[in-house]
């Protein structure tokens, strides 16, 4: 069941009918209750109970649903925060933190109350890709008071100790537990966490220590990082985090057209012919097409392995380097550029998938998946509902780049199986080969 009375989004018991006008009353809870796609469902709502219920009016107020205790929020902090949302990426110099700066400006063009938080402790961002209105530090407390720009709330080390910072890993995990957990944040509907490249200590604590809705991998388009982003992908869902959104940066390259006016004082300049004039514009047409600086990528392989369906190409523009060193976002500075649209897109995107997550983990919420030796089946129980597949069907949807489906042992048998998360299950084989497949896996969806 995905309605919203059962996922316990609205509870019917609530709906109040005004007398003085006959028009109806609903709340709607959601964890962002100013989310654009609840927004989007609370209007939806309006129109199901006005065509239902024969209403002239209906209004769903949306609610803040409350964090249950159990959700891993446990740092003070965070307790008004309703998504973590991590951007990451395996290596250095891909435009990540580029990327985490524009998503988290560009939910707050969304109408989300947004915060931005930079824990790479050696070599911080943020100072200089955002100016803040103060960087005047306050505490209250035990707390830190995030700094703002634009609505948006800022922390990183790079403003709490601007010089450079000596550490070993022991002592980078609490500081970077205490500049999440412990940054008076107040009410946000997402809290974007820019993370140091890497699989090491930093992710690792992040994921153990507060509930992460999502993560965002960057990539550019080389072989080499796309062998990185799957060793990304496949880390955060062991930590059951689950990959939102692909981007792959830098992907190609349109150089500037030459004014017309500048191309006639050339010609003119030289006295060239109207044929040589046409042969020179055919030319610069040539050069002035796309150009894959970096290979044709591969994000339409990372669909097809992972399932992630929220995959983005941003070109290499100088306006957007400009804009970093700036201080000012590009999607603040240039809005109505190409680059500040694929980047609510991707903001866009990232909020929903969110939001169907937590639809399908409530929907989920009792699924199970067991090895049925008799029937010689995988079965997942999905909403009540029985799906089976032979261990070698499944093992041959499995899209590990290093699965082989053609060369699976015909005897296989599911070793080991467990759930990671609401929406996918690992599968340990019995010729040691592990899985991860997505629930809808079972479903034919995926």
């Amino acid at each position: 069941a995905n309605d919203v009375i059962s996922l316990g989004l609205v509870d019917p018991s609530e709906l109040q009918i005004r007398a003085r006008d006959g028009s109806a009353l609903l709340a709607l809870r959601t964890r962002a209750p100013e989310a654009p796609a609840v927004v989007a469902l609370a209007a939806a709502c309006e129109r199901a109970l006005v065509d239902a219920l024969g209403v002239p009016l209906a209004t769903v107020e949306r609610a803040l649903l409350p964090t249950p205790a159990e959700s891993g929020q446990s740092s003070p902090g965070l307790a008004q925060v309703s998504h973590v949302v991590a951007v990451g990426s395996c290596k250095g110099g891909v435009g990540k933190s580029t990327t985490a700066v524009n998503l988290a400006f560009a939910l707050a063009a969304l109408g989300a109350r947004v915060g931005l938080v930079d824990v790479d402790i050696y070599g911080p961002s943020l100072p200089t890709m955002v100016t803040p209105e103060s960087t005047e530090m306050s505490v209250i407390g035990s707390a830190i008071l995030p700094l703002e720009r634009d609505g948006v709330r800022l922390m990183s080390i790079g403003w709490v100790n601007p010089h450079s910072m000596m550490l070993r890993g022991a002592k980078i995990a609490p500081l970077v537990e205490q500049m999440v957990g412990q940054t008076a944040w107040g009410p946000l509907d997402f809290l974007v966490v820019d993370l140091p490249p890497g699989t090491g200590d930093v992710q690792l604590a992040l994921a153990q220590s507060i509930r992460v809705s999502g993560c965002v991998l960057v990539s550019t388009p080389q072989r080499l990082s796309f062998v990185d982003v799957v060793k990304g992908v496949e880390l955060f869902q062991k930590v059951a985090i689950p990959t939102l959104a692909v981007v792959e940066n830098m992907a190609s390259y349109t150089p500037p057209a030459i004014p017309a006016e500048r191309l006639d004082a050339l010609c003119a300049k030289h006295g060239l012919s109207a044929a040589a004039r046409a042969d020179l514009d055919a030319e610069l047409a040539l050069c002035s097409t796309e150009l894959r600086l970096f290979g044709g990528g591969h994000l339409q392989r990372l669909t097809e392995m992972w399932g992630i369906n929220a995959a983005f190409s941003l070109p290499l523009l100088p306006s957007i380097a400009r804009a970093g060193d700036s201080g000012v976002p590009h999607v603040v500075s240039e809005p109505s550029s190409i680059a500040a649209e694929l980047f609510r897109e991707l903001a866009a995107a990232v909020e929903r998938e969110i939001f169907k997550n937590e639809l399908s983990a409530r929907s989920q919420a009792q699924t199970t998946v067991h090895f049925d030796a008799a029937a010689n089946e995988v079965v997942a129980t999905i909403g009540g509902e029985r799906f089976g597949l032979a261990p070698l069907a499944l093992r041959r949807k499995c899209r590990s780049p290093v699965n082989d489906p053609e060369r699976c042992p015909l005897d296989l048998a599911p070793v080991e199986i467990e759930p990671m998360g609401n929406y996918a299950v690992s599968i340990v084989w019995s010729d040691g080969h592990q899985s991860l497949f997505p629930y809808a896996t079972f479903t034919g969806n995926f």
